[in-house]
Order: structure tokens, then sequence, then C-alpha cells
């Protein structure tokens, strides 16, 4: 759809978001969060004018320059806009639509949380650097998987424990994005923020955080200051206590907040901020205060509400002990880490997402527009035990964690729950978790035990599959007879065919009961009552048609037909032979409905009358003929049925709706919306019958047959297409006997009308479908039929050189198996096919230019990646930059399995290219501390300074300076030195050389909160380093020893800890300069320094303050140094310090900072 946004749009600069992140850009926390805030301030606005956007996602976020900031977002694209008082939802993006929406059950009073919703998923894009939720699910599933998950509620508890993994090496609070995740994609949408200001006020204070732990707020913290303000309204704005004990945790919330911001202003050195408050007591509190805070917000959501509530709760409560741990030291007597009132006040803000929103007010039925629907309310699905079946290829994406967290929720379910249709549902769940590999290993016997389990807990949707699946897996022990007799007629019942056949052939009175029920069921249908049916029943006897008016013969034919008395039929016949060609109430003719109840009688009796025509080619409103429905007959009729509707005008290439026959749901369904685009052919093959399909193809039906879509739409299958999709093995082999599909086996098509990127049939049955799908559609064997259909495949001349291919450049079958993320026996049986000759083949910069074991290696598959290593993929094959499948196996896993693997297969330990990262770099980078332990002791180098760098992975570290970074730093000090190596040089380069002293010493700021980080990295540096030689090695800038950079930049706690290890401070630079020298510069000539240098000098206020912290720490540094007999070697007091003694004052300072005079020095 064209959407008009006016005359004069804005011309962006950057282009949309999507494109933004696409190109690479926005990949920090921090630039996240800007987009985040722009967007959600840009929906306040718009609602505040009382207009809807309507489609919300990051295609329509603009960015453009800024001149004071990066980049500013904006909204654009409001051809979906529509007003707030009586507006109706024409349209949106439908992958990003609300629920409600969704169901066309769009509440007036909440259109503003279809904005929000719309916008809970944008955010979960943006956090998730571009990479949308929806593009792991086939696109032919996409939106239905996607429709599924939203009602079931899962996309909350995904999206949030999604963005808990992806940070989960960093040491942010986090529980404020979380809430604002949870919030915006609740199902209901009276359970979604009431409206954007409150996400705005959430998402500030998280930015204020963020900003602050990235030391990126002003030296006065007022991002933290204004964050105080907004958590005050948030808590003013919070569901009020339903407890005393949880009103007593709302006071003390209140009480932290005025510690933290007493503690932050003397922290800060603010006038009238001294306090006798213990730090130790307020440090306490807030460390008793948190843990009961979570638990209280967890404790607010249902089960329905929050689907994964355990896995998300213990996971978010990992990240908030992690932030704790890191911010707030336990004692505050380790030297090592000094309590610090900022990083408390981080913690206290956070806890703006331990607050639990209101439940929107929604008015009383009779206030609502008659057009309003009653509240939606999350339904159970399954009584709230999530369907994994329905969200695999999501959940597949997950990361591991997620999916063991997950796994061991169901068992628990399980094993606990007193509810027997939860504990069925969970059951199910744990077999198709056991098929997919969610969470476990893939294991088909105890996935059928699970489904017995399930069936004898009652679930009607476990016994047919237990009946038409399960029950055919070698040495399952089956439930006794008459439990089996129970289930086999409940599942006939419902419409299985497999439990239909059983009934037949072993319980045939039972048979004939529910085929007589069936019957009465479709009359009912017909809107024929028991009473009409017993007078049909008497004309029947009475034969008295003459008296019988022409409605009566109409429902008289429908009751033959359903009956099955073709006698009946040809009398109705004979009185009316037009209603041959006419329809019943469901739109079907009687021929039609014939085929579909497969009566073959009343097919003869009505196509032998002597006044019947060609009516065997008359479709319903659907396209659906009476060919359609061959496979309703048994395999030996379908040679008579199909060659007298063919003779009778059935046209076999005649096009029709879309039908799904897959278990667990029984019989035929039939997709009213979907265009007419399959013919008898197809159904055929939909239904495995490969009767139908040899009889159809005889009669002329063609077996390559492609309904043409229109431009922008995904392209219809051929027969032979689909029936490789379904990987119906007997099926394909018998459509490759015919020479018009032996010239297309290998053909390629356009996957989208009009697109450049074209796929072959080998494509489909590699394409993603995972085992529970496959085994619902096959059966048992679904693995020996994936195989069977790749062979004949390429047997038949399908090459494996390029079953996907845009433009010239061709994705091999082995890259797309693993690309895909199919299912490890789909590359074992490739392989053995013949996928092997592509097998270090890559995709354009798909995997960073890797090939399948980069793939597999990423995905965490050790199935395939050991398929691939066994098959001999080069395991010293390199991405496109330079790094082997050791790099990534340590970036990308924390799994020994793929590590142990490659280095048995001979990759080296370290690259030999000297300018390449090691493997062990990498994994220490990455967090990976198991894998890099084990790389150390295999024998990597940990002080290996690659060229592309000039420095170790301990100077990289340190020169990151982060809290997560100081993680690192400390594993890398607790492994033991080698022989020869004890990691103290850092960097070496053609000009410089630097020691791990001097990395951790780098100027930061003049303000000791901003220094923090400093001193914890220097006090654990020490811990190692702090041999005489060590402390008063030169290698830094300058051959300044790291005491001299240190008092240079101002940082007197750490010129302290390194004077009491005993650090000479007299040892002269290549200036002849000693740390007193450049104290006593920074003492006269403050201006000089970079602080001053750096703070903008219209602002009078902050050089003033600036100035002081700087004179501050230049007094302290000159009485700490002499004291410890210090002396200089190149100082010289200026000239005028003789008549004006004393420290430089503000006056002085602007002058020379606005002229750019240092002075007469």
């Amino acid at each position: 759809m064209y959407h008009d946004t006016g005359d004069h749009e804005e011309i962006r600069e950057y282009g949309s978001v999507k494109a933004f992140q696409e190109a690479g850009y926005a990949t920090s926390l921090e630039d996240k969060l800007s987009i985040a805030v722009d967007t959600a301030r840009g929906l306040e606005a718009l609602h505040g004018s009382g207009i809807i956007h309507g489609d919300v996602k990051p295609s329509n976020l603009l960015v453009f320059k800024h001149p004071t900031r990066k980049h500013i977002v904006k909204l654009s694209d409001f051809g979906f806009s529509m007003p707030i008082d009586g507006g109706q939802l024409i349209g949106s993006t439908e992958i990003y639509r609300a629920p409600e929406a969704d169901e066309g059950r769009l509440p007036s009073q909440y259109l503003r949380q279809q904005d929000i919703y719309s916008f809970g998923l944008a955010l979960w894009t943006i956090l998730g650097d571009g990479f949308p939720f929806y593009a792991s699910i086939p696109d032919d599933e996409r939106l239905e998987n996607a429709r599924k998950m939203k009602n079931s509620n899962l996309v909350a508890g995904l999206a949030t424990l999604n963005v808990l993994h992806r940070l989960r090496h960093q040491s942010y609070p986090l529980m404020t994005l979380c809430k604002v995740l949870l919030s915006c994609l609740q199902h209901s949408p009276a359970r979604r923020f009431s409206d954007m200001t409150k996400i705005v006020r959430h998402l500030e204070i998280h930015q204020s955080i963020i900003k602050s732990v990235d030391q990126h707020d002003t030296p006065d913290s007022g991002g933290l200051r204004t964050a105080f303000k907004s958590l005050l309204t948030v808590i003013s704005d919070a569901q009020p206590p339903t407890s005393v004990e949880e009103a007593a945790e709302r006071t003390a919330l209140n009480g932290l907040i005025t510690l933290g911001s007493v503690f932050l202003s003397k922290e800060l050195g603010v006038a009238g901020s001294g306090t006798n408050l213990d730090p130790e007591q307020f440090r306490s509190s807030l460390l008793q205060f948190l843990p009961k805070a979570h638990d209280r917000f967890f404790s607010y959501f249902s089960d329905d509400e929050m689907p994964l509530k355990n896995a998300l709760q213990g996971i978010s409560k990992g990240a908030l002990d992690r932030a704790t741990a890191s911010c707030v030291p336990v004692s505050a007597g380790d030297g090592s880490r000094p309590f610090s009132a900022k990083n408390a006040c981080h913690l206290i803000l956070d806890c703006a997402g331990l607050l639990v929103e209101p439940a929107n007010n929604v008015p009383p039925a009779s206030e609502l527009p008659s057009s309003s629907t009653t509240p939606l309310k999350p339904f159970r699905d399954r009584d709230f035990v999530p369907d994994i079946s329905e969200f695999s290829n999501t959940l597949q994406k997950t990361p591991k964690i997620v999916q063991a967290a997950l796994y061991s929720s169901l068992k628990n379910i399980l094993a606990t729950s007193t509810n027997e249709t939860d504990k069925a549902q969970a059951a199910l769940s744990l077999a198709c978790a056991q098929v997919n590999e969610i969470g476990t290993e893939y294991d088909l016997k105890a996935a059928a035990d699970y489904v017995l389990q399930a069936a004898h807990l009652g679930s009607e949707k476990a016994r047919t599959l237990y009946i038409s699946i399960f029950s055919y897996i070698p040495d399952l022990e089956p439930p006794d007879q008459d439990t089996l007799h129970s289930w086999t007629v409940r599942s006939a019942e419902a419409g299985n065919a497999v439990a239909l056949q059983k009934l037949k052939d072993v319980w045939p009175s039972d048979w004939q009961r529910v085929e007589d029920t069936a019957r009465e069921n479709e009359l009912s249908r017909a809107s024929i009552s028991a009473d009409t049916c017993e007078e049909v029943a008497s004309l029947f006897q009475g034969l008295s048609l003459d008296e019988i008016v022409p409605t009566q013969t109409k429902v008289l034919l429908l009751w033959s037909i359903v009956q099955d008395k073709p006698e009946v039929t040809t009398l109705c016949l004979d009185q009316s032979h037009e209603l041959a060609e006419q329809t019943f109430p469901n739109g079907e003719t009687p021929l039609i409905m014939a085929a579909r109840l497969g009566r073959k009688r009343i097919i003869e009796a009505i196509l032998e009358h002597p006044k019947i025509g060609n009516v065997a080619g008359i479709a319903d409103d659907l396209g659906v003929t009476p060919l359609h429905w061959l496979c309703s007959f048994p395999d030996e009729d379908h040679e008579v049925i199909s060659t007298l509707l063919h003779h009778h005008g059935a046209d076999p290439n005649s096009p029709a709706v879309h039908i799904s026959v897959t278990l667990p749901e029984p019989g035929v369904k039939l997709h009213e919306e979907s265009p007419l685009a399959l013919t008898p052919l197809h159904w055929a093959i939909q239904h495995n019958r490969l009767s139908a399909v040899d009889n159809l193809i005889k009669l002329g039906a063609d077996p390559t047959f492609c309904m043409e879509s229109m431009e922008g739409e995904q392209t219809n299958l051929t027969p032979l297409e689909l029936a490789c999709r379904l990987c119906h093995s007997a099926v394909v082999i018998r459509l490759l006997q015919e020479d018009a599909v032996r010239q297309v086996a290998n053909a390629p098509k356009p996957m989208i009308t009009g697109r450049p990127v074209m796929i072959r049939p080998l494509f489909h049955p590699i394409r993603g479908y995972l085992r529970w799908q496959r085994l619902l559609c096959v059966g048992v064997d679904f693995e020996s039929e994936s195989k069977k259909t790749m062979k004949a495949l390429i047997d038949n001349g399908a090459t494996t050189d390029g079953v996907l291919q845009v433009q010239t450049v061709k994705m091999p079958a082995v890259f797309a198996t693993a690309y895909h993320q199919c299912s490890a026996d789909l590359m074992v049986s490739g392989l053995e096919l013949g996928f092997g000759k592509e097998i270090d083949t890559t995709f354009s910069s798909i995997s960073s230019g890797g090939s399948a074991l980069f793939l597999a290696i990423t995905h965490g598959d050790r199935a395939m990646f050991k398929a691939l290593l066994d098959a001999g993929a080069n395991v010293t094959a390199v991405d496109s930059y330079g790094l082997n499948p050791l790099h990534r196996a340590a970036k990308e896993t924390d799994d020994l399995f793929f590590v142990k693997n490659l280095l048995e297969a001979g990759v080296p330990v370290d690259p030999e290219d000297d300018k390449l990262m090691s493997a062990f770099w990498m994994a220490t980078y990455a967090g990976n501390f198991t894998i890099a332990r084990y790389l150390y002791d295999q024998g990597a180098d940990r002080d290996r300074i690659p060229k592309s760098t000039h420095r170790t992975i301990m100077g990289d570290m340190l020169v990151t300076h982060t809290r997560n970074a100081f993680e690192r730093v400390k594993f890398l000090l607790g492994l033991p030195d080698r022989e020869g190596s004890d990691g103290f040089m850092a960097s070496f380069n053609e000009n410089t050389r630097y020691s791990v002293l001097h990395f951790t010493t780098p100027y930061i700021s003049e303000f000791s909160q901003d220094t923090e980080i400093t001193g914890i990295m220097i006090a654990e540096v020490l811990r190692k380093y702090h041999s005489q030689e060590q402390l008063d090695n030169t290698a830094g800038p300058h051959e300044m020893t790291a005491l001299a950079t240190a008092a240079e930049a101002g940082n007197y706690f750490v010129v302290q800890r390194l004077l009491e290890y005993g650090a000479n401070p007299n040892i002269p630079d290549q200036h002849g300069r000693t740390a007193l020298d450049l104290v006593h510069w920074r003492y006269c000539f403050p201006e000089r320094t970079e602080a001053l240098r750096k703070v903008d000098h219209k602002d009078e206020q902050l050089v003033a303050k600036t100035l002081r912290a700087v004179t501050e720490n230049s007094t302290e540094l000159l009485t700490l140094l002499y004291s410890h007999k210090a002396e200089t070697l190149t100082w010289k007091s200026p000239s005028w310090l003789d008549g004006d003694p004393g420290p430089r004052n503000l006056k002085w300072v602007l002058e020379r900072l606005r002229k750019g005079d240092s002075g007469d020095g």
C-alpha cells in the first residue's frame, strides 16, 4: 500500500533506523536507548495531539543529523494514523500489530496501547542491533506463528530474556529496561503502560544510569539528579501497596532515595552536604531491599501474564546480583572496591523497574461506544503452559540458557502441578522440546514417553499423536487394550482418519457407531434436524416422491448423500435432475459433497444418471471440485473415481484454496482466505497419496503447474516443490518419472515474484522445518523420507552448488542447511549425498563470510558441527576478518565441545598470523572464561600482542576501563604465569612500549567518582605487579613512570597506592620531569590540564567547579609527594608566584582559557 506522507517531508540524512542499524551503527546500549527515547518522545507528542500513529516499526523511524548529539530520531509515515477519539485502525504492518488488532477486536479506549505494543516490538528489534524477532520464523509461517506467540503472551517474556542474555556480560542495572519490555508487550492492553509519558520516564531513568556507568554524565551527575525526580513520579504513579509489608518496602525505597541523594552530594563535594550518616548502614539497607523488591515485582504477575515467569525471574535475579556486586561492594573493608554513592544511586534508580504499573481503568460498558468490545484478557493457552510446538522456530534461536530454563520449568510443572490439564500440556511441550532439541538433546523415545504421559493425563491431542505416530516407535510400552480402545474411539470421533481405520479393522461395531454419529453431525451442520431426518426416512420408506415439493427433494438428496443411499439419490434426480448443478447451504454441489464424504456409490449414481451432463467440473466458491477430494476414497477406488469424474468434465488442473492435513488437527482444513493456487494434484500430494497422484497424472494433471502470483508476493509451489517441501519421497520419485518434471528438477524460480532471490527444488527439503513438524507430517520415518527426497532430486539432475541464488552469487546446499538451522540429520544425509563438494563454500557476507562450519558453531549445534567436521570441513578456513573456526567458537559460545574438537582436528591454539588476535583473546573479550581458561591450559599465549591491536588482551581491557572489563582483568590476573612471561608489558609498537601499570592509570576526570574504576583496577593490578622494577618501570608516555602519569592526571588515590607499595617518586621522564615537577605545573597552570581544556569556557559555574577539583587534587598530591621525599628536577617557579602565591583563581584561569594563553611559564 502506498502511504502519502506529505508533500514536504524532511530529508533524513541517515535513512531509517532499520537501515541505520543494518549498516552497523548504533551498537552501544547508550545509542540504542537514545533511539528509543527519541521514538517514545515522538509518540508521546503525537498522542498528546490526539493522534495514533498506527504503524510504529524501525523502518518508519528516520535518523537525522543533530548539532549537539550524534543523531536524532523522528517518526515518519503517517499513512495509517487515526484520531484517538472515534478513530478506527485502517491498517498497519501485521507483524508489529498488537494482538487485539490481529483479532479485529480493537477497543477504542485502548488505541494508545496499539502504538505502545508496536513500540515494544520496535524496541526489542533496536536492542537486538536491528535483527527483528520474527526473522527466525520461515516466511510462510511468520504471521501465523507471530500471532500465536502474541496471543499466548510469550512475546513479553521472550523479548526480555533475549535482551538479558544479550547483555549478560554487562553489569548494568537492567530491571527498568526489562519492565519497559514486559509492560509494553503484555497481551492484554489493560496491563500495558497507560501512556507514552510513563515509558519516556522509565527510559530516561535507564538512560541516565547507563550514561553515568559509562562516565558520560555531567561532572555534577546532573543526569542522576534529574532521574531521582523522575523516580519519585514513578513511585507516585505505581500501583498502591496491597499489604503492610509492601507499604514498608515503598517507605524504605523513599528513604533510600533520600540517603542516596545525600551521599551523592557529599561524594561530589556539594556545599552543605556534610553528613554523619554511616555509609555501611546505607549499603546494608540497599542490599537487603533489592532482592525483596525483585521478588515482590514478579509476585504481581500471574503465570498467564508471564508464561516464562520462573526462567525470567531467575535470569533477571542473576543480572541484578551482577549489577549489585559490581556497583556496591559487600564489605566496606574491601579496600579494592571503595564504596561509591554514585554506584549505589544507579541501583536505587533501577528500582523504577521493580514497581508494578496499575492496570488501565476501563470505562463501564454503558459508557463505551457500541463498537467497543469488553476488555481483553489474555486467554490461558492450555492453562498458561506454553505450547512449544507453536513457537519452536523462535525458541530455537533463543540463547541456550533460555531454552534450558524453559525446559526445566516444564519439567517442574509436570512433576509438581496438581492440575492435570497443566501437567498434560507440560508433558506434550516436553515431547516437542525433546524432538526439536529445545533445552535438551534429541531423543524420540523420550518424546514418545512424554506423549504417553500426556495421553494418560487426558490430552486428546496427545492421544491422537500416539495413535497416529508414536505408537509405531519400537520398544515403547503401549497402554492396556481397554485404554487404547477408549483413546481410539475418541480420536476417531474427532475425525482422525488413522484412528477411524484402526476402529474399522479392530473394533468394527465402534467404527459403525462413530460413522453414524459423523453422519448425524454432517446433517446437523446442514441444518437438517432430527425431526426432518425422521420425516425424510419415512418418505424414503414410502417412496411417495410424487408428493414431495422441490425443497423437500433437495433435503432428501442431501440426506441420501450423507447416508450413502444411491437409490434415493437416483430417485431425487429422476424428479429434478437440475439439483445436480445446484448447491447446498454449505456451498457444495451434490457431487462435491459426495466426493468429500467418500461416497463412491453416490458419485456413480449421479454421473451415470441419463439426464446428468458434465457436472464434475463445477467448483464451489473456494475453487474446490469433486476431483480435489479424490483422497477421501481408498486407494483401490482412485482410478475408477478419477476416470469417472474426468469423463464428466472434471479439470485436473483446476485451482482451489490451500489446505492443511497435518496432525494433530483432525481431517482437512481449508484456508478460505488463501488464493486459488492448488490443483487436485497438489491436494493429493499434501495427503501423501501416491495412488491419487499417479491417477491424476495419467488423466492429464500438469505436474509442473504453478499459479502466477502478484508482484512482491511469495511464488506459488509446483507439485514437485510441494512434495519436496513435505518430503513425501514416493510422490517425488513418481513426479520425477515425468519428462517435464525432470527438466525443471534443477530449474531456478523467484522466491518472491519480481525479486532477485532465486531458489531451486532442492532448497525445499532443507528450508528449516524442525523435526517435530516433519514428524507430524511424515511420521517416524521422517529422517529417511527427507534423505530419499534429496536423493531423488540429486539423481535426477539437481545440483548442490546453488539451491538459493542472488544474481550470480550461489548458496550451496551445505551452507543453506546450516544457515536455516535445519536438524542435523538433514546435514548428515546431505553430506552422504554429495553436499560435501561445497563444504567450505561461503555465501556473501552472511556469517561474516564464514562457511557452514562457522554457522554450526554460531548456532551451537553440536551434531551438525560434528557431521561437518567428520566430512572434512576445513578447520583452518577463515572468515572475511581472517578468523578461523576456533575464533568463532571462542567468541560465540562457552561450550568446550567445539574447542576441544577443533584442537583435536589440528587447529593451532594460537594463529600463525601475528596480525590476528588469538582465540584466547576473543574468549576473554567475550567473557567466555571456561573456554579462555581451557585454551590457556592448552598453551595459548596470554600475553600475545597481535599487530592489529599492538597490545595484549590485558592491555585492551585496561584501556576499555569499564566494570565489565574489570571482570576480564581479574580473570587474566588469576592465570598462573608461564616461564619467561609475566604479562607485565601490555603493548609494543614501533614507537612506544606500555606496561600494565601505565594502562591502568589513564586520565579520566578530576572528579573522584569518575575515577573509581581506576582505583579498583590499580588495587587489583598491584596485588600481582608490585616489584620495585615494575613500580619504577618507565614504559609509558614520554618514558614516565606509572606514578608520574597518575600524578599528572591528578589521581590522588592511585599515586597513594603506588607510593604505599614503594614506587620511587623521583624517577625522571625523557624530559627530565619527576612526578613532583608535573604536579607543580598542574598547581600553577591549571588551565593546561585536560579537564579545563575540555570544559565549556562559557559555563563559568562549571569552570569554577572543575578548577576547584584540579586545585584540590594538586594540593593534596603536593602534600602527599613531599611527605614521601619527592623532589623536583626541572620545575622553576614562575616570576609572578612570589607576588601572587596560592592557587589560581577563576578570573585568572578564565582569562587564559578564553585567550588560549597558557601563561608565562
